[in-house]
């Protein structure tokens, strides 16, 4: 029952400063315009549900959160429809993405009249039930306008359905113009030296990344990086940045045929270097046996685990740990086997997070049994 108190404690302690969040050390700047990726912000609008249920308790903080509906709330309302789009077009086919702010299903119904009947089946259909849709339409016909119901029914079989729309295919002897469309961008991971970068386009297409610390960003005065595969989805990911420095990026898409856009100016700062220690929570030992022991503690943020050991106190932490992990973790293991019986073990426990900044606890003992 000790042991048990003193882990209840500990991890009690560890979810009180860490708070569920996120690391200090990482930064995510979100979104930076609509999005066709899989991490797209959708607008939820708690004045879309019945006025009974618009202040019931956690409805507000999930629809903020973009969580989607309770279950139980989810099966008396139908989802609702974002960001339809029409994506790699050819002239013989075409893929359209939508997002639901519910796990839904996916239908496509289509023709070549403005009246799309929906009563038969849809020509393109998937049953898995997710946030993110997308549906290959092929064998279409060239220099086609085509006409389009999207349709997305949740696991209760509410079903909401999309206004007509429409889109073309290319013709045979036309020539690709259209430069391709950055749909969505994303900065995340964000460090002291380093970003991801991450864009979405309406049509396959390779990519360049400007970094620079000036205004406008020309390449002359940039750290350029590549994303060399042709593809509708790119990430990529800059470092040798400076610490606690403002960036200014922009974004080239090119696609097969040479058709260039070129993204607008976005900015992100690095966080600043991180130079404080992890504070240890414990150690604690749980378990003794005759011939083992087994060592928890926890860390505020997440770091490796090293453990000195000796028969003799004042142990000493600058050789080789006895017992050593480099999993970052906040909440830290260490099993000790082939211990003597019946003999005192004097310990000591560290931990470094990512930016190598140590801590050490205090000396501590066990006996075993």
């Amino acid at each position: 029952m000790k042991h048990a108190k003193k882990i209840l404690s500990l991890l009690g302690a560890v979810l009180l400063v860490t708070g569920f969040a996120a690391p200090a050390s990482a930064r995510d700047y979100g979104e930076l315009s609509n999005s066709v990726s899989g991490s797209a912000s959708i607008d939820l609008d708690v004045n879309d549900l019945p006025k009974g249920l618009r202040h019931a308790p956690g409805i507000q903080k999930r629809m903020e959160d973009n969580k989607g509906l309770p279950p139980g709330i989810a099966k008396k309302m139908a989802p609702r429809l974002f960001n339809i789009t029409v994506m790699e077009k050819t002239e013989t086919s075409a893929r359209i993405v939508w997002f639901t702010n519910e796990r839904a299903d996916s239908s496509v119904w289509i023709s070549t009249s403005e009246s799309v009947d929906v009563s038969g089946d849809p020509i393109e259909s998937s049953t898995n039930l997710g946030f993110f849709h997308s549906l290959k339409l092929t064998d279409l016909k060239p220099g086609t306008n085509y006409y389009y119901v999207v349709r997305s029914a949740n696991g209760a079989g509410n079903a909401t359905a999309s206004e007509v729309k429409s889109f073309a295919t290319r013709s045979e002897s036309e020539p690709d113009t259209q430069a391709p469309e950055i749909l969505s961008s994303r900065v995340s991971l964000v460090t002291d030296d380093s970003a991801r970068i991450s864009w979405s386009t309406n049509e396959q297409a390779k990519g360049r990344v400007l970094v620079s610390t000036k205004t406008p960003v020309v390449e002359s005065e940039s750290k350029v990086f590549l994303a060399t595969e042709l593809k509708t989805r790119q990430v990529v990911d800059v470092d040798s940045l400076s610490a606690n420095s403002t960036y200014y990026v922009t974004i080239e898409a090119t696609d097969e045929a040479g058709n260039k856009t070129v993204s607008g100016i976005k900015s992100f700062k690095t966080m600043p270097v991180d130079t404080v220690i992890p504070e240890i929570f414990g150690p604690f030992v749980v378990q003794v046996d005759a011939d083992s022991a087994l060592v928890i503690w926890a860390t505020n943020e997440r770091s490796d685990s090293d453990l000195w050991m000796s028969t003799a106190t004042s142990v000493s932490t600058t050789g080789t740990p006895t017992k050593s992990s480099d999993e970052m973790t906040y909440f830290h293991t260490v099993r000790l086997t082939g211990l003597a019986s019946n003999t005192t073990y004097y310990y000591v426990v560290g931990s470094s997070d990512a930016s190598d900044n140590s801590a050490l606890s205090a000396e501590a003992s066990f006996t075993t049994k």
